[in-house]
């Protein structure tokens, strides 16, 4: 289905749902009133295939962006969103780096 057709058929049920809700109220046949559930159902079935295409359009849109929506990034604990990148993690002061650099790790090997 297109976004056209999602569209024009969830305008459809809308309307049969307000066509059902006065049944209700002026008290029209049970037939009537059972399918009201059944139309809830079908808009909410709908509007979850809408909602996941347009998530997947954005994924797909904002997939090599620098900054991404706060709906399409993982969700997380507040700990881990907090936490460094490993880039971040592995970057070195340059006090840090000269000292790797002119004092390296010694080895020591064991003779046997």
């Amino acid at each position: 289905m297109s976004k056209n057709d999602m569209n024009a058929k969830l305008v459809e049920l809308k309307g049969e749902l307000a066509n059902l809700r006065t049944a209700k109220v002026t008290g029209g046949a049970p037939a009537k009133i059972s399918r009201l559930r059944v139309v809830k159902k079908d808009i909410a079935r709908l509007l979850t295939v809408m909602n996941t295409q347009r998530m997947e359009a954005l994924r797909k849109y904002y997939k090599q962006a620098k900054y991404v929506p706060k709906e399409i990034r993982p969700k997380t604990t507040r700990k881990e969103r907090r936490q460094l990148t490993k880039a971040q993690l592995n970057l070195k002061t340059v006090k840090a780096a000269k000292k790797a650099q002119h004092f390296p790790a010694r080895k020591f090997f064991v003779l046997a």
